[in-house]
């Protein structure tokens, strides 16, 4: 009866020792798995916070009361004033800043109501709409009247579809309330 006491005795020292390691063994890969998505998170929190401070430099103005609609449909109308003012009261600064046929040139509207004539940046998320390229190399091509309105057509779906990207920004962070301006929905009929 001793013998096989203390074989039982070592098959639970045995057992007990090998339940020890799984539990070890368990509780590094739920630590492992902790720090995994420790640093997926961090990883995340990077890169949002890397896009963020983009489109603060870049996209829209400071606005502290504003929702996120009002602030786009500010931007909006800024950039459509600017545009019509280059293509309207400014066309001469407009031509004279084309006169470089060196460079490819686009015509930019900026938030504040200014229009440049410039080359694209190289830093603008692929994703982002671009303006219509070489409008300074199809100027000596066209009359000025062709050229305007060239120019109108293509400014204008820059600004809409810079409109409808930054809609799409707008949207998982917004409430259904806020992308809908405030307005409460319609009534099912």
């Amino acid at each position: 009866a001793v013998p096989q006491a203390g074989f039982a005795a070592s098959q639970a020292a045995v057992a007990g020792a090998a339940a020890a390691q799984t539990q070890q063994a368990v509780a590094a890969q739920a630590q492992q798995q902790q720090q995994q998505q420790q640093l997926a998170m961090q990883q995340l929190q990077f890169a949002h916070a890397q896009q963020q401070a983009y489109y603060a430099a870049h996209a829209m103005p400071q606005q502290v009361q504003a929702s996120r609609v009002q602030v786009m449909a500010t931007v909006h109308g800024s950039r459509r004033a600017a545009i019509l003012r280059a293509l309207t009261t400014e066309v001469s600064a407009l031509k004279a800043a084309c006169g470089d046929q060196s460079r490819v040139l686009c015509l930019f509207a900026h938030d504040d109501g200014r229009w440049t004539v410039d080359e694209p940046s190289p830093q603008v998320p692929p994703d982002l709409p671009e303006p219509v390229l070489g409008i300074n190399l199809v100027l000596p091509a066209m009359h000025e009247a062709n050229w305007l309105d060239f120019l109108a057509a293509h400014s204008e779906a820059w600004l809409l579809s810079t409109a409808m990207f930054r809609a799409a920004q707008c949207r998982p962070p917004c409430g259904k309330d806020e992308r809908r301006g405030g307005v409460p929905p319609p009534h099912p009929r």
